[in-house]
Parts: C-alpha cells; sequence; structure tokens
C-alpha cells in the first residue's frame, strides 16, 4: 500500500495531495457558475463564465517553447480532468493490491504497517511543510527557481539525519507501538522516501503542472504494487510492504525532477529569507496538522489496538474516490490564487469555483458509504474486517467536510496567512483531542471519527472568517454544492430502495457492484437534470481538451523549429 490521505490531509496535504500522502501528504474546474447568490462574481461577465477568456484583461498566451507554460497559462479544467483521471487509475490499482494484503496479513500487521507509515508521515511534516512554501513561491512570478530547489534539497538532508538519530534513540519504543521488528530502520527509510519524493511533487505542482505529478505518481503505483504484493507472498509482513513503497519513491524522485526542469543552485539569503518567511508558519501548522490528520490512527494505535487500526485504514481506503478529484484541483487551486494574488487579482472567484466543485465525488461516495457499509466491507477485504463498516460510514461522511475545508486552508497559505492556517490547526487539535479521547476511552473506536467530523466543521467555519478577513468574497454552500446534495439524497434512497426490494443484491461483490452503479447513475441523472451549471461545465471542460490539443501541437512545432 501507498501512504494514502489520512481523513484530515489535506494532502497533504494534502497536504501532501499530490501524493497519498497528502495530502498526500482539487476538485473545482474553473467552471463558469449558474446566476444566483452564489455567484462571487457578476453573472454573465467574462471572468464568471471563463478565467481564461478573451476578455480576461490578462489573457494567458501560448508558451514559449524554451520554458514551457507556466502557472497562469496551464488550462485548469485541463489539468484536473488528467490529475483526476490519473488519480482514479491509482485508486483501482491500489484497491487490488490493498485487497490482497489485508487478507494476506491480516488486521494486526496491516495496522501496525500503518501505524510505522503514520510516524514517518509525520515527522516528515517539516519537509513537507517547508516545501509548501517553496511550492507557493516557485508560484509566483519572477523567482529564482534554481535557488528553491537548492534549498528545499539541502533541509531534505538535514532533517533526514535529525530523523536517523531520533528512531536509533527511542528503537524500542518504535518496535513496542507498531510491532514491527524492524521498525526504526524502516521508519528512517520511510521518511526521507517521502520527505524527497513529495517535496519535489510540491515543486512540479507549483508550476501548475498538477497533470504531470499524477501521472509520476501513477507510475509510482505502478512500481510499487509489484514489489509489495511480491515481498509480502514471499512472507515479509510490514517490511515487504514498506519495502516495495520506499523503492518505488526512490525510482520516481528523478522522473520529478527531471519534469522540473530546473537545476538546484546555491539558495542567495535574499530567496532564504522569502521562503522562511512562508515556511515558518507552514512548518508549524505541517506539524500541527499532520498530528491532527493522523489523531485518530495515533489514538486508536494507543488506546485499542493495531488490528483496530487495520480495520480503520480498509475503510480509509474504500473513501479514497471522494478525495480523487478533490486532491488534484488543490494543487493547482493554490498555485493559481498564488499567481493571481501576485498579479493584484480578485481570487475569490477561483476560490469559489474549486468549492463549487470540490465535493462532486464526495457526496455520492458518502451516500454509498451510508448505504452499503457493511456488505461492501466485507466483500472486498473479508470478513475479518466486518467491525470496519462503522469506520466506512464515518469517514463517508467525513469526506465531504474534507472536501470543503481543504481548498479555504490552501487559499489562506496563497495568500501569506500560513499564521492563520496555524492557528486554526490548533484550534482543531485542541477540539480533536477534548472530544476524541473521551469518546474512545469511554465508548469505542468509533468516538474518533466523530471528534474528527467536529473538529472538521470547527475548522472550516474558522477559514470563512480567514479568508473574509482578507477580502475573499467566498461563498459558504456554493449552488452547485446543494445541487450535489439533493442528487446524494436521491442516491441514498435509490439504493435502499433497491438493496430493500432485492435482499440477495448483498451478497455477492457484482450485486454490490450493481447496486453502487445504480446509485451513481441515479445522481449524476438527477445532477444533470437540475444543475445547468454542471451541464455547462461538461460542455467546456471537452472544449478546452480540444483548444489544449491545438496549442499542444502549435508548440511542438515550434519548439522543433530551428
Amino acid at each position: 500500500m501507498s501512504e494514502k490521505p489520512s481523513p484530515h490531509d489535506s494532502a497533504d496535504a494534502s497536504s501532501d495531495r499530490t501524493t497519498d500522502d497528502s495530502n498526500p501528504d482539487s476538485a473545482g474546474p474553473n467552471a463558469d457558475r449558474k446566476t444566483g447568490p452564489d455567484s462571487a462574481t457578476e453573472p454573465d461577465s467574462p471572468s464568471a463564465s471563463n478565467p481564461d477568456s478573451a476578455s480576461d484583461p490578462n489573457p494567458p498566451t501560448d508558451p514559449d517553447p524554451a520554458t514551457g507554460p507556466d502557472a497562469s497559462e496551464v488550462s485548469f479544467r485541463v489539468e484536473v480532468l488528467k490529475g483526476a483521471t490519473a488519480k482514479f487509475l491509482m485508486f483501482v490499482v491500489g484497491l487490488a493490491g490493498s485487497m490482497y494484503m489485508a487478507r494476506a496479513v491480516g488486521p494486526a500487521v496491516y495496522g501496525g504497517f500503518y501505524l510505522l507509515l503514520s510516524l514517518a508521515q509525520f515527522a516528515a511534516r517539516f519537509t513537507h511543510g517547508f516545501a509548501g512554501a517553496s511550492q507557493k513561491r516557485l508560484a509566483e512570478t519572477d523567482t529564482p527557481n534554481g535557488e528553491i530547489l537548492g534549498l528545499t534539497l539541502g533541509t531534505i538532508g538535514l532533517n533526514s539525519a535529525v530523523v536517523a538519530v531520533g528512531a536509533a534513540a527511542f528503537a524500542g519504543p518504535l518496535r513496542e507501538y507498531t510491532g514491527v521488528a524492524d521498525a526504526p530502520l524502516l521508519a528512517v527509510a520511510l521518511f526521507v522516501a517521502i520527505s524527497t519524493f513529495v517535496p519535489m511533487q510540491f515543486l512540479l505542482a507549483g508550476t501548475g503542472r498538477v497533470g504531470v505529478t499524477n501521472w509520476i505518481d501513477l507510475g509510482r503505483t505502478a512500481v510499487r504494487l509489484p514489489l509489495q504484493l511480491t515481498l509480502v507472498a514471499l512472507g515479509f509482513g510490514a517490511a515487504g510492504m514498506a519495502g516495495g513503497l520506499i523503492a518505488a519513491t526512490a525510482v520516481c524522485v528523478p522522473a520529478t525532477l527531471y519534469c522540473l526542469g530546473v537545476r538546484p543552485e546555491w539558495p542567495s539569503r535574499e530567496t532564504a529569507a522569502s521562503v522562511w518567511s512562508h515556511a515558518r508558519w507552514n512548518v508549524l501548522t505541517n506539524l500541527t496538522g499532520k498530528a491532527y490528520t493522523r489523531f485518530d490512527v495515533f489514538l486508536i494505535g494507543a488506546l485499542v489496538s493495531a488490528s483496530v487500526v487495520g480495520g480503520y485504514e480498509v475503510a480509509l481506503e474504500l473513501t479514497v474516490p471522494a478525495t480523487i478529484l478533490s486532491n488534484v484541483i488543490l494543487d493547482g487551486l493554490l498555485a493559481r490564487v498564488s499567481n493571481l494574488a501576485s498579479l493584484d487579482r480578485d481570487v475569490g472567484p477561483e476560490i469559489t469555483r474549486g468549492l463549487a466543485y470540490s465535493s462532486l465525488l464526495a457526496v455520492p461516495v458518502c451516500g454509498l458509504a451510508l448505504a452499503l457499509a457493511r456488505p461492501a466491507v466485507t466483500a472486498v477485504y473479508g470478513p475479518e474486517y466486518a467491525s470496519a463498516a462503522g469506520f466506512v460510514a464515518g469517514l463517508g461522511v467525513y469526506r465531504v467536510v474534507q472536501t470543503q475545508r481543504e481548498p479555504l486552508n490552501d487559499a489562506a497559505k496563497a495568500l501569506d496567512r500560513p499564521d492563520a492556517t496555524f492557528r486554526v490547526s490548533v484550534v482543531a487539535l485542541a477540539v480533536n483531542i477534548v472530544i476524541g479521547v473521551p469518546l474512545v476511552w469511554y465508548g469505542s473506536a468509533l468516538g474518533a471519527v466523530a471528534a474528527t467530523i467536529a473538529a472538521e466543521l470547527v475548522r472550516w467555519a474558522l477559514l470563512h472568517r480567514v479568508l473574509a478577513a482578507e477580502g475573499a468574497a467566498v461563498s459558504r454552500v456554493p449552488s452547485q454544492v446543494r445541487s450535489q446534495f439533493a442528487a446524494g439524497s436521491a442516491l441514498v434512497v435509490a439504493v435502499l430502495a433497491v438493496r430493500t426490494a432485492v435482499p440477495a443484491a448483498t451478497t455477492a461483490w457484482y450485486g454490490l457492484a450493481g447496486l453502487a452503479a445504480a446509485g451513481l447513475v441515479t445522481y449524476g441523472t438527477v445532477l444533470l437534470a437540475i444543475d445547468a451549471d454542471v451541464r455547462g461545465v461538461a460542455r467546456r471542460t471537452v472544449g478546452d481538451v480540444t483548444r489544449a490539443a491545438r496549442v499542444a501541437r502549435r508548440w511542438s512545432v515550434s519548439a522543433v523549429r530551428p
């Protein structure tokens, strides 16, 4: 298994969102919205219907053959489509791999690996936070990209040395907590791998080429999965799962650097100061954020058992499709908002567009999770994981809130308010601890998910206040999201009606697939019927793809001309 988006990431991400750590460590296409109270621009204006239209005062030009497109020139809808396609393929491949590995090693070993991975991800937050600041600076105009890359690589090296010393000092507790015999060595190797790969993906996304980052991540999945399956089949257990991830990540780092097309340079004092002015808060936010994002896993591992963590992780895997679209748009949104802000242009419409479509997949996934949780988890992972059904339903609800909160978080960072996102993260972590610990201690592990949902709602509300203070007019619940909720309700009704009428439909995987397909068809049909904006987005996306193909042909021709 790869490092999946934690239920709070924002991507990592996040968040590290360019990878599964995000989070992994982007769901709102650059689409126009129908006229209404939720519009952040004047109805029927060029910027409301298409920010890349010819009436834009600063229309994008054909890319320079020597440098390629920058963040302001890349069509957001096309990048979202490319990235979402790659993410979906990664999910399908990853789900197949997780099915085999979860069944092969059992809940205890499966949970132990994810406890170890979560610790490595938490330790990597300094480098990821620093890389997030580098990504923002890279997305701005007139920045020394080579110096930013050199500064990021130096930070990775220094932190790797610190983590190696820490793992050696706490070798015993690491083995006891995770149940993995080689925990210290694997923790360091995992840290070095994800602390190098994720920041390089951040920098590449900072150029606006989020589709490329996701295809590289797909390549990593294609390498990782056969390695993990082979090592697990040979009996290496958690060490095999970690080894496959480490090796695949190491292979893909050079590819990311090649696509970035920048040579590292020794950073100047001015460049270091510029990045650090944003990183000092971004690092704190990432450290606090990761403690928050993996708090469920840490808490369940400490107060319950690694076996229950294994159930939590398979539930997390089943709800990954909810974030496929939103994770892609988040990388592009940060780069685009940073670019617009550096040009003193209004960012409110861009953020609202992201919110309008960031939950497009999360809503139907939530509906299916509520209606089919137990039969789905037992069909995919086996009866050993039947107790994870409650996690599936709870995380389905969480994903909806998460995909509405993450664009706000990245927008605040893009507006140079990492201090505000840090304070919001601290409040959210406090809420999660105060509610989660007693619920798990006196109740059950499901209390951790309930506390997370409550904390995420608090975070969502506070981030809206931060953006309002910055003068960004952002709708709290865009009309498109309300349409998605209506279509999602129709999905639940349809699935439950069919399940009641045909009880045998949940006894086999093909019956479950049919139920899910019927629900998704209902969702899509209702959404298209009640929301003209969705229909318009589909038409414009096709047009964007056609135009992008023409631009790519012109660029390739001009690039080879003498």
